[in-house]
């Protein structure tokens, strides 16, 4: 209504022009799901209904049978972004069922809200031709452009603006008469102009209206009368104005959007407490210095610190006194180090320091001196006076390993071996792996267990918040150990890892999936099946194969399996082309745990995501009343066109606020814990959450 009202005020004569409600052909606005948001009184009549008859009708009711096919397949290329624009010979359905020829043409205009964008839509029946013909449907297509929310700027083939209407004016504080004829390179900042002038030039260059757009909707800088500059979005569309060809460029603010992205990447790459960068930062820095180090022939050092005795600071001082602490340690580490070292806080009591490339052993170890020696002082919190100590583990790049994961890892079992020691700091010793003989057994064991299936797989369903119905499962894989009893998989995924069984495991998963999904279908129960793929699955290039030639033995859809990714996955280029390729596939794919620390939401263009799993971590917060962090999580990946799901639903509290946060999936025990497969059934038959008779899919952003 609010649509409506805004665009009916606007409709009225400006300057003896004509506008939108008194155009001599048939105007619009079409949402993208079809659905009329405004017509002009002249098409209620060319079609035969009222204008409150077509409000909310869909488009596909006055289109004629035999040329529905042909609009519906040029509208979906438009929306998603593969044309331009669309001109098309229709016939089209009146209200009494007679059908009479004429042309359809639409362009995107503008966004209407987060997901959805409006078309206009021109009808008119066939008349004779020329100049004023041309002239009166000129007016019309210029009123219409004034209706828009965002500006709209027409240039001609040598650049100059044509018209700007209101919306432009407010953005960038001309007059129209004061810009009409002039370079429209005048509304761009100057750093900016040369490459506007390509995009432009690109827009030209198009030939025929099959051809994609040449760059899709463009980032740059405007520039306003006052000379201030501020963030905007460009899309240029080519269009006829007055029978001439002209480029329509839609230009929006987006100042706010982009405070709020970079807001967000600042939360996702930094530490809430210390404000350091976080373990995603780190990875980034460290992979950063192994390309240097390995381009210059130079080492490089990890540190990882575990701050002693801050356990029992919590205990007996409490939580806000641990915080100011680490709050401090922060400092004092951030006070002694360089500009070119990094210093991050991984989680916990435990931090990293990544010091500049061309540190080797004896660098490291006087670094760590460093670092102990400052936190001997005692620190002064609320009148107390709290003395800690550290453990610090040193690994070396290329001497103990040449990727940030394999780093990480020996730093981190350095670290150990210091605590153990009460050393202050020791370096990776390889021979350190020989004296954990059991970490070999159990190597072996899993081994043994993949192969004689002793791997189970329990089955949590996943619930749409906005039906309320069981949309799909997710599969989870547990070891039924022989003497250990049912082990959960961080027991032994890391140990898979190790050993080279990623891969068969990661395919005994799969088929034991695939093989349940395609048992229940037989029984009735069609129902999407998610797993989820390590880090190290997706750096397998065979992987995809593997995939489809086991889609292939099951016949199970592509479209139903949905693949789990982990959020460090799509930082590394190797992992994002397999998950490229298994998208191509027709699999879902989902983003698991985002918000730990691995990436930012702009991370995910780069693939075919259709999901987001926040992290339960942020669950819990929202649990304690906390949303600062998930509710900016939510609103972007929504922005971006992503469903939102939420994890670990533990009570109804949680439940009533992901929903209220705009959640669009939820798991979780309150809902139903990971249950076997011969539990589905009942489950779904006594549950509220009974399976939807329709599975809901989002369009690929």
């Amino acid at each position: 209504m609010k649509l409506q009202a805004r665009m009916k005020s606007r409709s009225r004569r400006r300057g003896g022009r004509r506008t939108y409600d008194d155009a001599p052909i048939g105007l619009a606005l079409v949402s993208s799901e079809g659905r009329f948001l405004q017509v002009n009184p002249r098409l209620c009549t060319l079609l035969g209904y009222t204008r409150k008859q077509l409000l909310g009708t869909t488009l596909e009711a006055v289109i004629d049978p035999l040329d529905q096919r042909l609009m519906e397949s040029n509208s979906r290329r438009l929306l998603a972004g593969e044309i331009d624009e669309i001109q098309l010979e229709q016939h089209f359905l009146r209200a009494d069922g007679r059908n009479f020829p004429g042309r359809f043409s639409a362009s995107i205009t503008t966004s209407l809200g987060n997901r959805s964008f409006a078309c206009v839509l021109e009808a008119d029946e066939p008349r004779g031709g020329g100049a004023s013909r041309a002239q009166s449907n000129s007016g019309a297509a210029h009123a219409v452009l004034d209706e828009f929310f965002d500006g709209v700027v027409a240039i001609d083939r040598n650049g100059d603006i044509v018209s700007f209407n209101q919306a432009a004016r407010s953005l960038f504080g001309y007059e129209p008469r004061e810009v009409r004829g002039r370079a429209a390179s005048l509304i761009i900042a100057g750093p900016c102009q040369d490459e506007f002038a390509d995009y432009l030039a690109a827009g030209w260059e198009r030939s025929g209206l099959e051809a994609a757009s040449p760059a899709g909707p463009r980032e740059m800088w405007g520039r306003r009368n006052d000379g201030s500059t501020f963030p905007i979005e460009i899309r240029a569309t080519r269009m006829l104005l007055g029978g001439a060809p002209h480029l329509v460029a839609i230009l929006r603010d987006i100042s706010e959007q982009k405070a709020q992205t970079e807001a967000l990447e600042y939360q996702t790459l930094h530490d809430a407490l210390t404000r350091l960068p976080n373990r995603t930062l780190l990875n980034d820095r460290l992979r950063q210095a192994i390309l240097t180090g390995s381009r210059q022939g130079r080492t490089a050092a990890l540190l990882v610190m575990d701050v002693d005795g801050f356990k029992e600071v919590n205990d007996t001082c409490g939580h806000h006194t641990g915080d100011l602490l680490l709050q401090q340690i922060a400092q004092r580490l951030e006070g002694l180090l360089r500009s070119s070292d990094t210093v991050a806080r991984l989680g916990g009591d435990e931090f990293a320091i990544l010091p500049g490339v061309g540190i080797g052993s004896e660098d490291g170890a006087r670094t760590a001196q460093k670092i102990l020696r400052v936190l001997e002082q005692p620190f002064t919190i609320d009148d107390r006076v709290l003395r800690v100590s550290a453990s610090i583990g040193i690994a070396l790049f290329p001497a103990h390993g040449r990727d940030a994961s394999s780093l990480m890892r020996r730093a981190d079992e350095a670290m150990y071996v210091a605590k153990r020691a009460r050393s202050g700091y020791a370096f990776y010793v390889p021979r350190q792996d020989s004296v954990r003989p059991e970490r070999r057994v159990r190597r072996g064991e899993l081994g043994h267990a993949i192969e004689h299936d002793e791997l189970v797989l329990h089955f949590q369903p996943t619930i749409d918040l906005g039906i309320g119905r069981t949309i799909g499962v997710e599969a989870l894989v547990r070891w039924q150990h022989p003497e250990q009893g049912l082990l959960p998989p961080m027991s032994f995924l890391p140990v898979a890892e190790e050993a080279g069984l990623i891969m068969p495991l990661t395919r005994w998963v799969l088929n034991r999936a695939l093989r349940q999904a395609r048992a229940w279908m037989k029984a009735g129960l069609d129902v999407d099946v998610a797993v989820n793929l390590s880090a190290g699955s997706l750096l397998d290039s065979g992987l995809p194969g593997m995939t489809g030639d086991l889609l292939k033995v099951w016949r199970f859809d592509p479209g139903r399996l949905k693949a789990d990714l982990p959020e460090s996955s799509i930082l590394a280029a190797p992992a994002v082309e397999t998950a490229a390729r298994l998208g191509a596939m027709g699999i879902g794919l989902t983003i698991d745990d985002f918000g730990a620390g691995a990436a930012s939401l702009q991370h995910l263009a780069r693939l075919p995501v259709r999901e987001v799993k926040i992290d339960g971590a942020l669950a819990a917060q929202l649990a304690r009343g906390d949303d600062s962090t998930i509710r900016p999580i939510v609103a972007q990946g929504h922005m971006m066109g992503l469903r939102m799901a939420a994890k670990r639903v533990e009570d109804q509290q949680t439940l009533d606020r992901v929903r209220g946060l705009g959640c669009d999936s939820a798991q979780g025990f309150h809902l139903c814990p990971p249950i076997v497969a011969s539990d589905l059934a009942p489950w779904l038959r006594d549950s509220a959450w009974g399976l939807a008779e329709r599975v809901p899919q989002r369009p690929l952003p």
